[in-house]
């Protein structure tokens, strides 16, 4: 019996299907693990809270969100920013 065609043209594995890099991507569900669990997972979680609380898109919360946990200021530009996270935010010259 020959080979269908998709059988004939399939390559074979880089590594056997019962190695251990196997098993840890096959843990993990194909995602990289989190060095620290929760750790993206709650950040995330924080800057959506902030985004929805504050009317602020989530891609600028989540530098708000991650300067807050590191307990840092937030330099920026953005005027929407200062004016909306003024308690985190700062212009470049007010750090000197």
């Amino acid at each position: 019996m020959s080979p269908t065609p998709v059988e004939a043209q399939r390559r074979p594995r880089r590594y056997p299907r019962d190695s251990a890099r196997a098993h840890r991507w096959r843990d993990h569900r194909g995602q990289p693990p989190d060095p620290v669990p929760g750790t993206v997972a709650r950040t995330w979680q924080g800057a959506l809270a902030r985004a929805v609380v504050r009317s602020h898109p989530a891609y600028d919360t989540l530098f708000v969100e991650l300067a807050v946990r590191e307990n840092r200021k937030l330099v920026t530009f953005d005027a929407r920013l200062l004016e909306t996270f003024p308690e985190v935010t700062c212009r470049p010259g007010a750090l000197a």
